[in-house]
């Protein structure tokens, strides 16, 4: 005799959305299209700065400029110098930790300075997936298809070669973007995340200060925002709930408390770790933190002010935004600002979107356009606060904010129209990121190292220098490059120490800061001074002292271009000031800056010998490289 006993069907699988408030569980399809639907989401969007990553192996990059300072102390990580604070800044601190080097560590003592682009590429390619990853977890892949799209458009307009570069102004741009979504989450009630966004946040302000604004304000949010549901949760229970161990109630909120508290345990422990290094560096070491607060508290300089900063939100808001390739500086160099309207609309119509998704009882979607919000407040907060002049590479945050406010108004239209679980629209989106990624990697890739002819230049100078060099003398490296910023000068001295060569920094205000004090050395206490100039600099009027030794020279243009340029500069100056009078540049000229090529065009010279210039500059700057006494 056969019995017969009933199977019910398993519990469907859901995911969690905010209705008025309660939560309404939404059924998640598990068929296996959904599933690789999935899959393609996260990889499409991770893809391009993967194809990036891949294409820098083998690439045998010489460092220049701030890369090179940081790939000094990178090599310094697991070692007696370990540095337990971050990059440095102009203003005689460093940012707050060293989360950047510790990261990147150990692919640069494995593969040497490719292992640096790799590690770079790697952390954009995992903060792109991830991007997508909690895209999806909130809003299924429709959502996720959408981020997607933007992510890869994100991509197009800084330029791949962006997302391998280890410069702290961009190093930290992705994980922003998926510290804010993650912030999103938590807010949302999907506490697993908390801990994530404390590692992730943390990273971002260790790398750059000027996250530390954004980061903060948006953790305070999320904070607030899970106290407050908790404590309307408490308050509502039933009287049993909150007095019983016994019964539902009391079980449920049991089951909340522990969940709320093994949430705060695990970010606090996670924050915590991620602060321990600045922390024993503020007790023990530098005091760089102190440092930080002293600066907040009493800056050098004027701070750029209200004024500028909504001008400045107004130009990131505007369409087509700057993340999307648009131009964002001004002739002078300066981050480009614009009337208010721009920006005062972007938030107005956050504000509306916003409340309309409150009454239609989409509270997820509110949250976001909420998020959006807060986040041009920061923002513009944290642009009036910033001193001295304010270029592009110091508000790169704008983009995300930007980035994020465009999110989120796009998901509130779809959600209104009740398109948030169509699966048409998601293969659509899908489709076009397919297609948006794969121009900007047949575009970009193979990318360029940071500041490739520097980097060229470097590699051709290294060889000669060191074989005239003494492995036991210590000298004492000196750059006269004005048109890179000084750049050439820590590039050299990196590739020397990277094979054994004992080279120090002269002492300056900032040295210690920069290469760490056990790389600066006063001139007269070494054994000789080696001296990289760039040939714009000798062209302009620099001449070797007496007693110096030429160890190398680089040159990417003929000797007959070389003296072009050099008679074209002299006569680009002489007319400049006799035109401008002091308003005239010093130094090299550089036809590639728009403020000397209206200075130029103002002063009688013609567009062709400013084309002509720019010709001759484009293969990058010469070098010689000299060796003298200690002074």
């Amino acid at each position: 005799m056969s019995v017969s006993i009933p199977v019910s069907d398993p519990p469907p699988v859901v995911r969690r959305r905010r209705r008025g408030d309660a939560d309404e569980l939404i059924p998640i399809r598990t068929d296996r299209r959904e599933l690789l639907l999935r899959i393609a989401i996260v990889v499409v969007a991770a893809a391009p700065a993967m194809a990036a990553t891949l294409s820098v192996i083998g690439i045998h990059w010489v460092p220049g400029g701030d890369q090179a300072i940081e790939v000094l102390r990178i090599s310094d990580v697991g070692g007696s110098h370990t540095p337990l604070v971050g990059p440095w800044s102009r203003w005689g601190w460093a940012h707050p930790g060293p989360a950047l080097f510790w990261l990147v560590a150990p692919t640069q003592h494995l593969f040497g300075n490719d292992g640096v682009l790799l590690a770079c590429g790697l952390l954009s390619t995992a903060s792109a997936a991830g991007i997508a990853a909690v895209a999806i977890r909130r809003g299924g892949t429709v959502l996720g298809a959408i981020t997607a799209l933007g992510v890869v458009g994100f991509l197009g307009g800084m330029g791949l070669s962006t997302a391998v570069d280890p410069w702290n102004p961009y190093v930290a741009l992705l994980p922003f973007l998926l510290f804010v979504l993650l912030v999103w989450s938590v807010v949302c009630d999907d506490l697993v995340m908390a801990p994530v966004a404390a590692v992730v946040g943390s990273f971002c302000v260790q790398a750059h200060v000027g996250f530390l604004p954004l980061v903060g304000g948006l953790s305070a949010l999320a904070f607030v925002a899970v106290a407050v549901r908790h404590l309307r949760a408490h308050r509502a229970a039933p009287e049993g709930g909150t007095r019983s161990d016994t019964g539902s109630g009391g079980l449920l909120a049991a089951v909340r408390r522990h969940r709320l508290l093994s949430t705060f345990l695990a970010t606090v422990v996670a924050g915590g770790l991620m602060w321990l290094a600045p922390l024993w560096d503020q007790l023990f070491g530098s005091g760089n933190l102190s440092a930080l607060l002293s600066y907040a508290r009493s800056p050098e300089s004027d701070t750029a002010g209200w004024s500028k900063a909504f001008g400045i939100m107004s130009g990131q808001l505007r369409l087509p935004a700057p993340w999307m390739g648009a131009n964002e500086a001004s002739a002078a160099g300066l981050t480009l600002t614009a009337g208010w309207a721009w920006g005062v609309g972007a938030v107005l119509l956050l504000v509306v979107a916003a409340v309309v998704a409150v009454r239609r009882r989409h509270v997820d979607v509110a949250i976001l356009d909420g998020i959006a919000v807060v986040a041009i407040g920061l923002a513009v907060l944290s642009t009036a606060r910033m001193t001295g002049f304010v270029a592009p590479y110091m508000t790169q945050w704008w983009w995300i904010v930007s980035f994020v406010a465009l999110l989120a108004l796009v998901w509130t239209v779809v959600s209104l129209l009740d398109l948030a679980d169509a699966r048409a629209l998601a293969v659509g989106a899908l489709g076009v990121a397919v297609v948006v990624g794969g121009f900007v990697v047949v575009r970009d890739v193979p990318v360029d190292p940071p500041v490739p002819t520097l980097s060229r230049a470097l590699s051709e100078l290294v060889g000669p220098t060191a074989a005239a060099l003494d492995r036991d003398h210590r000298y004492v490296v000196h750059t006269v490059d004005e048109r890179n910023w000084g750049g050439a000068g820590p590039g050299l001295q990196l590739a020397l120490e990277q094979l054994g060569y004992h080279v120090f920094v002269g002492p300056t205000d900032l040295t210690d800061i920069q290469y760490g004090a056990r790389r600066v050395l006063e001139p007269a206490a070494g054994d000789g001074v080696i001296t990289i100039v760039g040939l714009d600099s000798m062209g302009n009027g620099w001449v070797p002292p007496d007693g110096v030794r030429e160890l190398a020279r680089y040159d990417p243009l003929s000797p007959a271009e070389r003296r072009e340029f050099d008679e074209s500069q002299a006569s680009m100056h002489e007319r400049m000031s006799a035109a401008l009078g002091s308003e005239a540049p010093e130094g090299v000229l550089s036809m590639d800056s728009l403020h000397h090529a209206m200075l130029a065009r103002a002063s009688g010279v013609s567009q062709a010998e400013i084309d002509r210039m720019k010709e001759l500059q484009a293969p990058g700057s010469g070098f010689a490289v000299f060796l003298s006494p200690p002074a």
